[in-house]
């Protein structure tokens, strides 16, 4: 039985001693199934998580007003320095004026010359040459994480989504699952002889405990029922997640609020309702009353293009007014959408919570005030990028040293995210250690391709993202190891003027689209007896000693034809292939010549 069924319940005559769920619903909570009436599902998010990190990291008391300062602006305050008035976005002058006794902690800092990142006294100052480093936050969402990992059963039964850097998705179901046939054990032999269809009996229970739970109240007017099996999971649900958010704080000192509800979109609107430091359970029969008072465009997925849509399409942004129209005027007016946008309003959601807690991109940016003027002042920030990224590759590998990047891309927005933009990106070499030298040479490679293509300086941003984290190959290889990856250039941008930015948008969304993978890996079939064809001789051609490319392959050992398909990196540049232990000597040739035509 789906949320949306309800006419075939017991009727009122058979609710003295039946409930509304079946035991089919009850062995799909067990299978935690998306379209199960009685999942559970929790979003667990850290109060002003940035904010929280410093008055952590500092010592501070929590009732102190505190914001996290990126040069001329705050981008993250505590409570305490919101109820004095101050709103993100605004100069550090102004919120010391509204509030004399704030305490503004700049964010740590990259800059030039340096290794690695640090927190600078000075940094407001240098805007110029230095670039925000969020690791910390990084690192410490990380270690939260994993932490609340450890307090759930292990996988399958644990099913975690990171949502963003301080917001986690949790599916209960099969974890709530079990605890009902402890505390209930005669359900569990009546689930080997009962029919599937066959109604529950209702809980043993006329009062369910929520302790400190703030618990949405039932729908004015609405028949007050004994708790069912639906409120038994939600309230079960709510003690893990209790449990969750004590161990959090004693173990780190950081609060979260969080939301139980029977899908994730109640769930994300509810833990944002009774922040901070709190957690909100709403009831299947409370929805309505919960959603009322709430705007669509808060509905995940609603916050974009589409909720403007049917902002523009009905003249309004409320739910209560949304709920008005019918399923077929929504078709006529929205489109495909409209079944998803018609249930989502009502509460009726079925996403999967998608086991995602592993990096899958990283991302290095810098907007440049003054712009970047020239191809060299482009490259020391190009070092800064490498030295971060690596450094939080790093961090990662200290937990686990299994996952890899694949490829690199550069993104440049000559006149930021609304003017012209121009993304390429590149196969890192299978084979070949990452380090900050290399992760340098191959985004310098990208951008120098950028700027021979069009004008490139002076310019206000660009980044670099490392993208499509795999787990390295152990024993077999995997599939794509029978095919020869490619390393040209690919371009993966909106097109020049593109005013959405939708290169950078697209590129390091954490599950790219199969045709992206396809792009990025440029995957052709290999096969040994194919000759790789070579690019004919010319004064630039790559050749260290001055041999013919048939000497320099008999100098390696091998024929290009010869060589394991995981062992062949074509150079964006002159289209050579070389041996992965060629390839830095390779890319620090092409930098050479490059320095040497200027």
């Amino acid at each position: 039985m789906s949320q949306l069924d309800s006419t075939d319940f017991p009727s009122s005559l058979d609710r003295d001693s039946r409930s509304r769920f079946t035991y089919r619903d009850l062995k799909n909570l067990g299978r935690a199934s998306t379209t199960c009436p009685l999942r559970v599902i929790a979003l667990v998010d850290f109060d002003a998580f940035y904010a929280q990190c410093e008055t952590v990291r500092l010592g501070l008391p929590q009732d102190q007003p505190l914001c996290v300062q990126q040069f001329n602006a705050i981008i993250a305050l505590n409570y305490a320095a919101k109820a004095a008035g101050i709103k993100r976005g605004i100069a550090p002058d102004q919120a010391k004026l509204k509030c004399p006794t704030v305490f503004l902690q700049h964010v740590a800092t990259w800059r030039e010359g340096d290794t690695s990142w640090a927190y600078r006294p000075d940094a407001n100052k240098l805007v110029e040459t230095d670039k925000a480093a969020l690791d910390p936050y990084r690192l410490q969402s990380r270690k939260a994480f994993d932490l609340i990992k450890t307090k759930l059963p292990p996988p399958p039964v644990q099913k975690v989504e990171k949502a963003s850097i301080d917001e986690v998705f949790l599916d209960l179901s099969a974890q709530v699952y079990a605890t009902i046939l402890q505390h209930y054990s005669g359900l569990l032999s009546d689930l080997e002889h009962a029919d599937n269809d066959s109604f529950l009996p209702l809980p043993e229970t006329t009062l369910l405990a929520w302790q400190t739970d703030k618990l949405i109240a039932v729908d004015p007017g609405a028949e007050v029922d004994p708790p069912d099996w639906d409120d038994v999971a939600l309230n079960i649900g709510s003690e893990v997640v209790r449990g969750i958010r004590q161990a959090l704080y004693d173990e780190t000192k950081y609060t979260c609020s969080a939301g139980i509800a029977h899908n994730k979109t109640t769930a994300k609107l509810a833990a944002g309702h009774n922040k901070p430091n709190q957690q909100t359970v709403v009831r299947a029969r409370a929805v309505g009353a919960f959603f009322a008072d709430y705007k669509f465009t808060k509905i995940r997925g609603l916050g974009g293009k589409l909720g403007q849509q049917v902002v523009k399409a009905y003249d309004t942004d409320q739910i209560s007014e949304l709920l008005k129209v019918s399923l077929q005027d929504m078709r006529n007016k929205i489109g495909s959408s409209a079944p998803w946008i018609y249930n989502v309003i009502r509460g009726l959601e079925y996403s999967e919570v998608v086991e995602r807690t592993q990096l899958q991109s990283m991302l290095a940016q810098k907007t440049f005030q003054p712009r970047a003027q020239n191809l060299e002042h482009a490259e020391k920030w190009l070092r800064i990028f490498a030295g971060d990224l690596m450094g939080r590759l790093e961090e990662q590998d200290a937990a686990s040293r299994t996952r890899r990047p694949r490829a690199i891309a550069l993104h440049h927005a000559i006149d930021g995210r609304f003017g012209p933009t121009k993304s390429k990106q590149m196969q890192i070499p299978p084979g070949v250690e990452i380090n900050a030298k290399l992760l340098f040479d191959l985004s310098r490679t990208l951008l120098v391709q950028i700027s021979r293509e069009g004008p490139a300086f002076p310019c206000l941003e660009f980044s670099i993202s490392l993208n499509d984290f795999q787990n390295e190959i152990t024993g077999n290889h995997q599939m794509t190891s029978f095919f020869r990856p490619q390393a040209r250039i690919t371009e993966v941008s909106a097109e020049e003027g593109d005013p959405g930015h939708a290169a950078m948008g697209d590129i390091h969304e954490p599950s790219g689209s199969t045709k992206r993978k396809r792009d990025s890996l440029d995957l052709v079939p290999s096969t040994a007896s194919k000759r790789v064809e070579k690019s004919s001789a010319s004064a630039d051609k790559y050749d260290p000693g001055g041999r013919s490319d048939l000497e320099t392959d008999h100098q390696l050992g091998t024929t290009c034809e010869e060589k394991s398909e995981a062992d062949l990196y074509c150079c964006p540049t002159c289209n050579a292939y070389l041996d992965n232990a060629s390839v830095l000597e390779h890319l620090d040739w092409h930098v050479a010549k490059e320095l040497e035509g200027r």
